[in-house]
């Protein structure tokens, strides 16, 4: 996953010379797979800190300039952010032969928002990912959608499947808000299933 987040700014430049060949999409499709396999089957925060000037141990997380990152995760946002031209070119990927990459990586956001939910608040360790790093995959799941909907025939529904699964997302957001009293007080448990 590294090695492939890393070789971004090239196969950016190989997309924009069109020299991607059947290995290199073999090897981003592979990559992409092995991507959500670590992050649902990886933790992130895998035990309570041993040392002594952090809250937690990272696993299976990566130093970037913003801090620590789930490795599977970094890999989307390169594809996503490293270019427009590699961005639709996975997207096209992503989309062959009945596969649905902006569907999965929805579902792959939900699925970590419930292990969320199920490890609890104010618990920083165990299953899943923390809440910053499952909101870099909404910004990249984001950043996948409009490309779709901004380049006509790109994707066959233009993107439109995954800005419905989007904008749930964000009302099941607003409904939650909706329903909280209006008391004033947010307690953490409260923010923490925000």
């Amino acid at each position: 996953n590294l090695g492939v987040a890393s070789l971004c700014p090239s196969f950016l430049v190989l997309c924009q010379k069109n020299h991607f060949t059947s290995d290199l999409n073999l090897c981003i499709k592979k990559t992409m797979h092995a991507s959500f396999l670590s992050v649902i089957h990886i933790r992130e925060l895998a035990a309570e800190s041993t040392l002594d000037h952090s809250q937690y141990n990272i696993r299976g997380a990566f130093c970037s300039p913003g801090g620590e990152d789930h490795v599977g995760i970094l890999v989307f946002t390169r594809l996503a952010s490293e270019g427009e031209e590699l961005a639709k070119h996975v997207l096209r990927l992503g989309h062959e032969n009945g596969q649905n990459l902006l569907q999965d990586l929805c579902q792959l956001h939900q699925d970590l928002k419930t292990i969320e939910n199920k490890r609890g608040a104010g618990i920083y360790h165990g299953e899943g990912v923390t809440p910053r790093t499952r909101r870099i995959l909404l910004e990249t799941i984001s950043k996948f959608t409009q490309l779709a909907k901004e380049t006509p025939g790109l994707l066959v529904d233009g993107g439109t499947n995954a800005d419905n699964l989007l904008r749930e997302i964000f009302y099941s957001a607003v409904l939650y808000i909706s329903k909280i009293p209006n008391t004033g007080d947010f307690d953490e448990v409260t923010i923490f299933q925000l």
